[in-house]
């Protein structure tokens, strides 16, 4: 995905953030904003098991609105405080003032981006609250504009009807499609399957795509829907996974939604394009 923002020069930030250093409490340090992963046990207890004070870095605070926002550091201070019988401690912080929220969260994305924290889904969740990326914002207008919400919870965790929450497979079909491309993919999964939460899953959407990208002037929107609405998700997931051919998974699940959709008719029938 392309990044449209400057390079930033030596020194240089996109806002200004007056610093200040002052030590708080953990009581009055709030944490857990959208932006933000889930404070992980494994990653608490190896800060326990590594400490060593000399290496513990400032944690990093927004002043806004009247409350201290942790932007980064919410593992260290749960290491901190559990280390102290789990009461609150006083901690060396580094505040910014004058940030706004979507502000915040690009400083979260590009500090743990800095230290390649980050994976997927959480550099994405980011960046969508940061509103700073231009691709992110049109993917979640188009799906948006067909009632379907884009989430980043842990696979196989939050799975809902009108939900995706696969990062990966939604920014490569948007790389492979573009956005006119995109938005037709979605609205065939829409019009197909309407919204069930089985045909927005990382295969179905993979496959999709590249079948879209393959035959993008030679099918039939009213056919790819007429056709696959016979057709469970769940069978095109189960037939591609048993095609040992290939090791790319979209081109597994796209070859079933080719057969499916030439299924018995001599009538507008698509040859094999596919590479592979």
């Amino acid at each position: 995905m392309k990044n449209q923002r400057k390079p930033a020069l030596a020194g240089q930030v996109h806002f200004t953030m007056p610093y200040e250093r002052k030590q708080l409490p953990t009581g009055i340090l709030f944490s857990g904003q959208p932006y933000q992963r889930k404070v992980k046990t494994a990653r608490v207890k190896q800060i326990i098991d590594e400490f060593d004070p000399k290496l513990l870095d400032e944690v990093i605070v927004s002043f806004r609105d009247g409350r201290y926002n942790v932007v980064d550091g919410q593992h260290r201070i749960a290491a901190l405080k559990l280390m102290n019988g789990g009461t609150d401690i006083m901690v060396n912080c580094k505040i910014a003032n004058g940030l706004t929220y979507e502000q915040e969260a690009d400083l979260y994305e590009r500090l743990d981006a800095s230290k390649k924290k980050l994976n997927l889904a959480d550099k994405t969740r980011a960046k969508s609250e940061a509103r700073n990326d231009p691709d992110i914002l049109e993917i979640h207008r188009i799906l948006s504009s067909y009632g379907i919400r884009w989430s980043f919870a842990a696979a196989g965790n939050g799975s809902a009807n009108n939900k995706i929450i696969s990062a990966r497979a939604v920014i490569n079909a948007y790389k492979l499609l573009g956005g006119t491309g995109f938005e037709r993919m979605v609205k065939l999964l829409k019009q197909t399957w309407k919204g069930d939460k089985d045909s927005l899953n990382a295969y179905i959407l993979s496959g999709v795509a590249l079948f879209v990208k393959t035959y993008e002037s030679d099918f039939k929107d009213s056919i790819f829907v007429k056709k696959l609405s016979r057709v469970q998700p769940q069978e095109i997931v189960s037939l591609g996974r048993t095609d040992i051919s290939t090791r790319d998974a979209a081109l597994k699940f796209a070859r079933v939604i080719r057969n499916k959709y030439n299924g018995q008719s001599k009538e507008n029938t698509l040859s094999y394009k596919f590479n592979g």
